[in-house]
């Protein structure tokens, strides 16, 4: 019975075993090893990047550039006062700085003479005698012993200038101007004889005549002995001869009266109609004196416009660089200082059909620029289109370029006052104008050759 019970617990276990499956070997895992490892360097390697390929680079066109701005002057002219003054815009006039007459006649003269009496300028050459008005004329003009050179061959002497005298009018080689009773000498390189000066001025008889210098010396000299008496140059001052002291000179002598004649008593002296009484010499008189009388000798008066005005207008007061006036007829330049410029006037037309040209005190005779359509200043141009050019015979924009000395340009833009603009390639210029019409300044168009760009004032040139 033991026996079969151990067979039995036998059978049990093998037929538990086959439920289980294999029987399961463990090992145990052996220990592991950490890997051994490299420190990174500190510096990196370097990459080397894939080559690509780069696509092609394009160079943008350069951006325009305005080179040079011709402003139109006639609509800027619209507006601007007019100015006719014989004192400033005068045509080629001479403009003569020199003594004023008022302030020789106030310190000079003694005898009472009146505003109305008649002023004669006479030549001590052939005693040619021209009316210059009244004593009130005499006294607003001026008295010019320094010359300038364009006026020495026949007013070496001197000459009366201002408003008040015609050049036409005014005798070669002065030598006296006579109002009344008084007689203002100039004295020429050769002098006078004091005989053939009192018989040429109708100098007042008396039995001697007191010779005065500046410093108020006096010597009376008989009648009789006035042929041996001159007046003349002598070491810069004006002298006469002494009787009294023949080895010795009246020095700057000032005046000339008949012995008995004072300045406070002229009021007793019967003055005869057509007689001089007292004679002064202006080359001495004039010593006292400021030389600070400006005014003109010959030129015609015009109507002209103040630069100053037209350059404020234009805004370009502060451009301060010398002005090239460029003629549009024969493209003759003159050079003007920017200071002397603003001082001036423009006469855009004048009463002989000149064309735009400038007047001042500060010009020269003979310095000026007939038919001036362009006023360069730097990269500024103030251009003037006469009315001689019409839509019939413009002025070609080419050729004001040109004359200007803009030689080379891409283009140029026309903008007109209502903000309007074309652009007109250069090589497409031949045969644009800028031209008067109805009125206005206007210019061919290019894009539209049936109208025109109406009011054009401003053309820029584009490079």
């Amino acid at each position: 019975m033991k026996k079969l019970l151990a067979m039995f617990l036998a059978l049990a276990m093998v037929l538990s075993l086959a439920a289980c499956g294999e029987p399961v070997t463990t090992t145990e895992a052996p220990k592991t090893t950490e890997a051994p490892t490299t420190e990174a360097p500190t510096t990196a390697p370097e990459t080397t990047e894939a080559p690509t390929t780069a696509e092609p680079t394009t160079t943008a066109a350069p951006e325009p550039v305005v080179i040079a701005s011709i402003q139109v002057m006639n609509p800027l002219l619209e507006g601007l006062e007019e100015v006719k003054d014989p004192n400033a815009t005068r045509y080629n006039a001479y403009w003569l700085t020199g003594y004023a007459m008022k302030d020789i006649v106030e310190k000079n003269f003694w005898f009472d003479v009146a505003d109305d009496a008649v002023l004669s300028a006479v030549s001590y050459v052939d005693m040619y005698a021209a009316e210059f008005g009244d004593l009130a004329t005499m006294k607003e003009q001026g008295l010019c012993l320094n010359v300038p050179e364009g006026l020495q061959k026949n007013y070496h002497e001197g000459l009366m200038f201002g408003t008040g005298i015609k050049k036409d009018n005014t005798p070669y080689n002065l030598g006296w101007l006579v109002v009344g009773p008084e007689a203002i000498v100039l004295v020429n390189e050769d002098g006078y004889a004091a005989t053939d000066l009192f018989e040429d001025l109708k100098m007042a008889e008396a039995d001697s005549y007191d010779f005065v210098c500046a410093d108020g010396y006096a010597e009376e000299i008989a009648k009789e002995d006035l042929a041996d008496v001159e007046i003349f140059f002598n070491e810069g001052r004006t002298d006469a001869t002494s009787i009294a002291y023949p080895d010795y000179t009246l020095q700057n002598i000032l005046y000339v009266v008949p012995h008995g004649v004072e300045k406070d008593k002229t009021a007793d002296v019967e003055v005869a109609e057509g007689t001089v009484y007292k004679i002064t010499v202006a080359n001495t008189a004039v010593t006292e004196l400021e030389e600070n009388f400006v005014g003109p000798f010959g030129g015609t008066v015009q109507t002209g416009f103040r630069v100053s005005d037209i350059l404020k207008a234009a805004e370009l007061e502060n451009a301060k660089v010398d002005v090239q006036a460029v003629s549009l007829g024969d493209s003759a330049t003159t050079t003007i200082p920017f200071d002397q410029f603003v001082e001036r006037f423009i006469v855009p037309v004048d009463s002989k059909d000149r064309g735009a040209y400038t007047v001042g005190t500060n010009q020269e005779y003979g310095a000026v620029t007939i038919n001036c359509g362009c006023y360069v200043l730097g990269e500024n141009i103030l251009l003037y289109v006469p009315e001689s050019y019409t839509n019939e015979a413009g002025l070609p924009l080419a050729d004001v370029l040109a004359k200007v000395g803009i030689t080379e340009c891409t283009a140029v833009n026309v903008i007109c006052a209502d903000g309007y603009s074309e652009t007109i390639e250069a090589a497409d210029l031949e045969g644009v104008c800028i031209f008067h019409n109805d009125g206005r300044i206007d210019t061919n168009s290019v894009a539209y050759p049936d109208y025109t760009l109406q009011d054009a004032v401003k053309i820029e040139v584009v490079k």
